[in-house]
């Protein structure tokens, strides 16, 4: 399985468990494991979080459990902002950031990628994080997936109303690389 994999397959699974691939079909099959198939095809897809959950509550050994890095989608408009928060991100040998700057892109990216973290800025001009949120909040497949949204300042009903949304957290104010990864490790902790 290559390193930073979000979604796994069958085979995948087969090896990490030590079982036969189609044990794990049928685990999927009778719902015990989540994840989705890919349309048009019988392939069966299982997040990797998904997976993690799966093997804790069947008392499967942790060992052969792939340690991958957190897969980070920061949505900016300001591209040199959105570009060196990921290289600061990219420094820190536990990340693997991507960058978007559009509502479709986003989109795209979040199917390719596979994000556990959505860093978004919510002060962008042209992203509509609103919509974002919902396409999201709407998806079961995207159900981990963290929201952190990035501003200027925000009122408490603001919060509250991203935060209905599907928002976790937020990083408001002149804010450092050691603050996002602060945010981003609560987030990874209460998974």
């Amino acid at each position: 399985m290559a390193k930073g994999k979000n979604v796994l397959t069958t085979g995948d699974i087969s090896k990490i468990c030590h079982v036969a691939p189609r044990t794990v079909a049928k685990w999927f099959d009778r719902g015990k494991l989540k994840g989705y198939l890919i349309p048009c095809s019988k392939d069966r897809r299982i997040p990797l979080r998904e997976l993690k959950k799966f093997m804790i509550e069947n008392n499967i050994p942790l060992d052969s459990f792939p340690a991958n890095d957190i897969k980070i989608l920061i949505v900016d408009s300001d591209k040199k902002k959105a570009k060196k928060l990921s290289n600061a991100l990219d420094q820190k040998n536990d990340y693997e950031t991507k960058i978007t700057s559009s509502n479709f892109d986003t989109g795209l990216l979040l199917h390719e990628f596979s994000p556990y973290i959505l860093l978004i800025n919510i002060d962008s001009d042209g992203i509509d994080c609103l919509e974002i949120a919902q396409n999201i909040k709407s998806k079961e497949i995207f159900e981990n997936m963290v929201l952190i949204g990035i501003c200027s300042h925000l009122t408490q009903a603001q919060k509250n109303k991203l935060s209905k949304q599907g928002f976790r957290d937020f990083i408001e104010g002149d804010y450092s690389t050691d603050d996002v990864v602060e945010k981003i490790e609560s987030a990874v902790s209460m998974a």
